[in-house]
């Protein structure tokens, strides 16, 4: 219901609905009076979900495409919605098949796994703005678990920190902001389970040898044992990004605004110090915050 109210979709609207599953937001969509072009990949599903339409006399149409690719014949949209799979950039073929004032909800990702829902609205040029929502979603498809990096081999440091140990599961506004502050895209996390299920331990690992550990139980001061060694001391940035948050009032989702135009990123804390982190590809580093 969140998603709906979001789209503040109204009768005889065109909307692009990227992604079928099992085709229930189309139908919905469509049962609010919009006119819906469905896309998938998963071709054994388009029939059934077609003949499922049909029947009951809904404007959904379903089409064969690969989610960059949009759908051109059913263009200008008055709203896109991609939120089955991360992007880093929005594909400009979605902003071209969006007519201006057009609303695109979409899971933007500053980094794989860092992210959340976005709703953007494009302008007269090329351009979209917007800010992340409040709601939040899990997309799969940039789940950056998995085999821990090969672990530099030079001595680990211990202490604690103050910060509790998987952002990426429970705190995802301090991990996009561990990422504008400079963690690496490429960071692998996971959650160790001791086999006698006594302590869970959250981990980080990079390609270039550092990791951490944070173990899932806090010491009688409040506070969680850390181990981490490399050239990168990722906790350190954990801990910046979370002491960046508190020192800014802890912002919600939606003081986080977002900006694409064709060559260029932009992410605004707003508030009464705001911060602004731009970069000219997914590929290049977020800059120094401006204030």
């Amino acid at each position: 219901m969140a998603l709906l109210k979001t789209l503040q979709v109204r009768p005889g609207q065109r909307v692009l609905h990227i992604g079928l599953h099992t085709g229930a937001w189309a139908t919905l969509l469509a049962h609010r009076g919009a006119t819906v072009t469905a896309t998938t990949t998963d071709l054994a599903r388009i029939g059934s979900v077609q003949d499922f339409v049909d029947h009951h006399e809904l404007r959904v149409q379903v089409e064969a495409a690969d989610a960059r690719a949009g759908w051109p014949p059913g263009a200008p949209y008055d709203a896109i919605i991609a939120l089955d799979d991360g992007v880093q950039e929005i594909p400009g073929r979605w902003t071209q098949q969006l007519r201006p004032g057009g609303l695109l909800l979409a899971h933007c990702e500053l980094a794989p796994g860092a992210g959340n829902p976005a709703t953007l609205v494009r302008g007269t040029a090329h351009e979209l703005t917007g800010t992340f929502c409040s709601f939040p979603q899990t997309v799969t498809g940039t789940d950056r678990s998995g085999e821990p990096f090969p672990r530099t081999t030079d001595s680990a440091s211990r202490r604690t920190t103050a910060v509790p140990p998987m952002p990426w599961r429970d705190d995802r506004i301090v991990w996009v902001l561990a990422h504008l502050l400079g963690m690496p895209a490429a960071v692998r996390t996971g959650l160790l389970v001791p086999p006698d299920r006594s302590v869970p331990t959250g981990v980080l690992s990079t390609p270039d040898g550092s990791w951490a550990e944070v173990a899932d139980l806090p010491g009688p001061d409040g506070t969680w044992p850390v181990t981490e060694s490399g050239p990168t001391r990722l906790w350190s940035l954990v801990e910046e990004a979370f002491t960046c948050w508190h020192d800014h009032g802890r912002p919600p989702w939606e003081h986080f605004q977002l900006s694409y135009a064709p060559g260029h990123q932009a992410v605004t804390l707003t508030g009464h110090r705001g911060l602004r982190w731009s970069r000219d590809s997914p590929e290049s580093a977020w800059n120094t915050p401006e204030t």
